[in-house]
This record gives C-alpha cells, structure tokens and sequence, in this order.
C-alpha cells in the first residue's frame, strides 16, 4: 500500500465515521473500497476500531480486532486525540507486515528457483531460493522413539524471600512419554481424518534439522552438525539429536531470550537489568524446575534488580498505577486479554472481563514500590540512580477506582473467585502467586501449552495466542485438554513439553503443502488443522545467531556467546522501541521491513561473512583444494543447511566461470551472499 494512498482513503474514512464525508469524498470513497481489495480489508477494519471505540456499532470478530490491536503495539482504548495518527502508520503497517507475509508464504512453497538468479550483492533484487524439495521421501512416518528417559523437574525448593507455591493440586503421577505422543499422533489423525485432509509427507532431514534446531536452540546447525546428521543412518537419530538439543547449552539461553521478550520486551531503553531476569531464567530453564515456580518467583519478587534478577519482570511495568503489571501478568501467564476492562466491560459479551475483576487483580499489586537507589557522584556533583529495588509496603485496604459513569468504587484483592484477607500484614503478591499455581493451575498449564504449541508451528492451538477463552475457539479441544493435563501431570514440566511437541508426527511434516491439505491455510482465516508445518519467519534473534553460526564471522573464542550476546542487543537497538501504553509494549520496524533487508544485505555482520577474514567459514571453505561443486554444497549446507539445488549449481558454476579473474575468494562470497540473503534463509520451515 503506497504513502499516497494511505493518505488518501484515511482523512475519507476518519470524515465518515465523524459525520463530515462530503458527496465527492462518498464517491471517492465507494470508487476506492469497489476497485481495491486492500481499500476493502482496511475499510472493514476501520469500521471495526471505531465500532469498537465509540460504542455505537457492532463488532463482528472480537478476536481479529484483539490481534490487530497487539500487532499495531497499543490498545484499542488509545484516546479519540491520538487516533489519526495511529491508525495511518499502524493500519499501514499491519497489511504491509500482511502482504510480506503472503508472500513469504508464496515463496516457500515454490519449487524450483527463478530462471536469472542474482549474486552480484551490487544488484538491487537479491535471489529468493527455493522451498525443500518436494520429491519427498513417500515412506511412512516411522515412530519417534522416546528411548532416553526424561526425569521430571526436582521438587519446588525456593529462594528466600520468594514463596515457594502451594503443591500441585493433581496428584503427580508417573507419565509415560510415549503414550503422551501417541495421544497427540491419534487426536491429530482424527482431526484430519474430519477435515478430509491428508497431511502432508515427512520432512527431509534436511529440512527437519534446521526446524529442531532453530526451535529448541534458536540459530540454525552449523556445517559440520549438518554433515554429520546428514551422514548417520541410524533410524532412531532424530530423537536421539532431540535429548542431545535438549541438554545443550543453548537450549536453556534460548528459552530464556523468548520469555525475556515476552516479559519485558526487547528494548533496552527500560531501567532494569535484564540482563539479570535473562540470567535467572537462564538457570530456571538449565536446571528445569517446575514452571509454577518460575512464575511465583517473578510474581512475587522483592529485592534489588542487580541481585534478584526475577524482580526485573515487575520492575518494567509497575507504573501508571501498575496498570501495566496488571495486563502484562495475565497475558503473559493466563494468556488472558484483560487491558481494555481497565475502564468498561470487554465489547463481546462472550469475553467474561469486567472492570471489578480488572481491578481485583491489580489489587495484588497494591502494596508493591520501586525504590530508587542513589549514590553521590563526585564527577557530577549530584546523587545518581545506580539500581532500583521492588518492594512490598505494609498497606492494606481496597483498590479505588472510577468508572464511566464517574462512580468511585472499591476492589479487593481476589483471584479465580478467591478473595484473599486485605490486611496490611498479608503479602498480596505472595497470594496471588499462590492462587495462579493452585487454583488457576489449569488455566496456567493451557496457556503454557498454548505458547510452548504457538512457538514450535507457528500457530496456537487457539489464536490469537494471548486471548484465550469462549471467545476464541480451539483447534483442537481435545488436544487442548489432554496436553493440559498432561503438564498439569508433570508438575509442569516444561522440557517434558516440548520433547512431547517435537516428536509428534505433525512436527516432522513437511512445510509443502500438498493438493490434499491445500485448505489447510490458517492466514485465511480457516483453524490451523496442523497437517504441514507452517512457515514461521525467524525472529531478529534467530537471524543474528544464525549470521553467527553461518559464517562464524563473530567468534571470539571462549567468550564467544557472551560476547555475541551483548553485540546482539546493539543490533536489536536499531529495530525495537519502546511504547508508554497501558501495556508498556514495543515498537518495532522488524519483520520483512526495508530496513531489515538493507540490515542483511549491507549490515557490517554479512559484509564480514563475505570479506574472506581468516577464521570466517567462507574462508576455510576457499582455502580447500575442493572442486567448485564442493565448494558450494558446503556454502548451501552453512546457510541453509541443505545441499544446492540443480539449478542452483548449474547457475553459480556458470558465474563463478566467468568470474575467476576476480581476486581470492570473492566469486565464492557473492556465492555465499545470495545464500545468507535468500529468503529461505529468513524462513523457519
């Protein structure tokens, strides 16, 4: 969608709504919404945010309106003063960010590359190479074997001053890992047996090996991983590579940078440390404790950042009346929308949220400060912050809160129907961890299993995935339910959850959509049936460590990932803002954006990657005496973790013969610049 005609069709729509639409505006207006697809879909969804805004009409889809609103990063009760200029650049950048998408999506599933590629990084077009292969091997899907016994997580031991939480209110029971597969393997056939599909073939190991990788450890295989799994005919590898992905170091890093993200956010601009909530969930993951105590300790922590790296989670989000910790804790936790009921009942009935239960929950957090640590500065002259602690103040009381009417009212602290004692001596966070892990654990474990399902397909089990309830249907219920029970079972064992995931038939799909399960296709609206994987982009920090692990272009010896760590969020700096709404959300130009393409094909990372520098893998590679067949295979397996395609030879063999008067190994980097700045190198299959 073109500057101009955003320009154009939002004053047309904005004097609609407002009354003042003049007959040659109607005119203009009915001309663009008739000719124009995109015209239509943001005219709907105008009509929509108003409704929805105003009160005076109808909302047709409260969960397409919800995942609107998340995408555009502010909340659909932003004030009447602020929507103009919200709605150009958030309208704009979602069917943008949709229109990337499709054709992404579009992308993938092409089978064979464009006739003219490019290599030449001096060319304005960069190549987009192929989807997998789709001369996929036909045998049947053989069973992941689950022969490495997993134990569940040590019991909940916690930290003063943290609580520990109650005991799990099921009784923990012995599970049988394979039988929790199977269950998964029997209800996804059902479901696709009533759809009339049929899914799609196994996935090339290829293909396999970069999902598994990016998905438990997030950064793609390195070369020599990819030989060596390539190479082994043992029939039970894929499960064994799982438990050996699962025990890596990197495993407990990157599920500790997805949940950083999720809490937090990726901006730096906030006064915490995240670096020290990144370390503590970083040793929550390593040593898989129970997920109920992950969350008690980030629910009720009290103490310096710099030292209790979990008080971090709130340290971000208690202003503006803790308004923000209150949205953030159920979203994050519940995968529950409750924001807009801050200030009116949510606009579909079907939601359930009031504002007496909003304010409820943001009673439990009442009590809870940010103090700000000062030390004089000789150099300055004047006392500075050097860190901020969270703690809990003896007060006790109700909430006051008004509503629409201009009605004060008062809120106790409760929770899942339990009103806990409101006394000064009672620690409401504590309380309230207590209650999520006891009588909100089922409602916990679902949207664990909805995240934990969301992440590894790209689709939740209901969507969007932060809005679960009668509003937004499920998939799959019955899958629902016995994944939740299941980790309910577990002791909510997130590992266990995960392994369960990854070596379900439906993970090993291929991406290739087929004419059987072409339906299948949840970006059109249809519930995500499962029977191919979907293609996921990678996020910024699966593109930077994969441009690592691809080219090794940043090593640094033993420090490698400590280093690579911090040179990752200056990176991210350049992509992700922070935003003052009742959320404390991010602003991002991030995800299929100009600026992401200039980042990768000019960035100073790729540019390294392609220089020849000693240490760099496009170095090692060159220096071989390996004919140039060999040369690209292992480029390709580097990047994309596969071998070239026919035509990709033919064509890179033709410009690397007509290029060997170039000097050293620079025919070979345009070779790996084409590879690093494909699509398909953006693109989780």
């Amino acid at each position: 969608m073109s500057t101009d005609f955003r320009f154009e069709i939002f004053p047309l729509l904005e004097a609609l709504c407002e009354h003042s639409l003049t007959p040659a505006g109607r005119d203009r207006l009915e001309q663009l919404v008739i000719e124009s697809p995109e015209a239509r879909q943001l005219y709907v969804r105008y009509m929509q945010l108003h409704g929805t805004l105003t009160w005076d009409a109808a909302l047709t889809d409260a969960s397409q309106l919800v995942a609107f609103a998340e995408r555009a990063g502010t909340q659909a009760t932003t004030r009447p003063v602020r929507l103009r200029r919200w709605l150009v650049t958030s309208l704009g950048g979602l069917l943008a960010g949709a229109l990337a998408l499709l054709m992404v999506l579009w992308i993938g599933r092409t089978p064979e590359l464009p006739s003219d590629p490019v290599i030449s990084p001096n060319l304005a077009n960069h190549p987009v190479l192929s989807a997998p292969n789709q001369n996929t091997d036909t045998t049947p899907l053989p069973t992941v074997a689950l022969d490495v016994p997993m134990s569940s997580p040590t019991p909940s031991v916690m930290h003063p001053p943290n609580p520990a939480p109650a005991a799990v209110v099921a009784a923990t029971v012995p599970m049988d890992d394979a039988s929790v597969v199977s269950r998964i393997n029997h209800l996804m056939r059902a479901k696709w047996s009533d759809a009339h599909v049929e899914p799609s073939l196994m996935a090339e190991d290829s293909e396999w090996l970069r999902r598994v990788y990016l998905d438990l450890l997030g950064h793609i295989p390195d070369s020599e991983s990819v030989d060596r799994f390539l190479a082994d005919g043992r029939r039970n590898k894929r499960s064994l590579l799982v438990q050996e992905l699962m025990n890596h170091p990197d495993h407990a890093r990157n599920l500790a940078t997805i949940w950083s993200n999720l809490l937090v956010g990726r901006t730096t601009e906030r006064p915490i440390d995240r670096a020290g909530l990144s370390k503590f969930l970083r040793e929550q993951f390593r040593q898989n404790r129970p997920w109920t105590e992950t969350v008690a300790r980030l629910v009720s922590a009290e103490g310096d950042a710099r030292e209790v790296g979990e008080a971090n989670f709130l340290l971000a989000h208690l202003n503006n009346q803790a308004v923000p910790a209150t949205a953030v804790t159920a979203r994050i936790f519940l995968c529950r929308q409750v924001q807009c009921t801050q200030c009116h009942k949510h606009p579909d009935s079907s939601h359930g949220g009031t504002m007496s239960e909003f304010w409820e929950l943001n009673s439990f957090f009442q009590q809870a400060e940010v103090v700000e640590n000062r030390k004089y500065n000789p150099l300055t002259g004047r006392d500075e912050i050097v860190s901020r602690s969270l703690i809990d103040k003896p007060e006790g009381g109700p909430t006051h809160y008004e509503d629409l009417r201009g009605v004060m009212n008062v809120a106790y602290p409760r929770f899942a129907g339990q009103e806990i004692n409101p006394d000064s001596t009672i620690k409401r966070r504590q309380e309230l961890a207590r209650l999520i892990t006891t009588e909100g654990q089922r409602e916990l474990a679902a949207a664990l299993v909805n995240r934990t399902w969301a992440h590894f397909f790209g689709q939740g089990l209901v969507n969007p995935i932060d809005d679960m309830g009668p509003h937004s249907p499920c998939a799959h219920p019955e899958l629902m339910e016995a994944l939740t029970e299941a980790v309910v079972a577990s002791n909510f064992d997130l590992v266990r959850l995960q392994k369960w995931i990854v070596s379900s038939q439906a993970y090993h799909l291929s991406s290739v959509a087929t004419a059987q399960n072409a339906s299948d296709e949840p970006v059109d609206g249809a519930l995500p049936l499962f029977s191919r994987m979907y293609l996921k982009p990678l996020s910024a920090e699966q593109l930077f460590d994969s441009l690592l692990v691809a080219t090794a272009a940043d090593r640094a010896g033993a420090s490698y990932w400590e280093q690579a760590e911090a040179n990752r969020q200056a990176w991210l700096a350049d992509f992700y803002s922070a935003l003052e709404n009742e959320e404390n959300a991010d602003a991002t130009t991030f995800g299929g954006t100009y600026a992401q393409t200039l980042m990768m094909m000019n960035g100073d990372l790729v540019q390294r990657a392609i220089s020849n520098a000693p240490g760099t893998v496009l170095n090692e590679i060159a220096r071989t005496n390996a004919d140039e067949r060999t040369k690209i295979r292992s480029l390709s397996r580097a990047a994309l973790g596969r071998d070239p395609r026919n035509q990709e030879l033919v064509v890179f063999q033709s410009q690397l013969k007509h290029r060997r008067e170039m000097p050293g190994a620079e025919p070979l980097g345009d070779v790996f610049w084409a590879y690093l700045n494909s699509t398909e190198f953006t693109v989780n299959h």
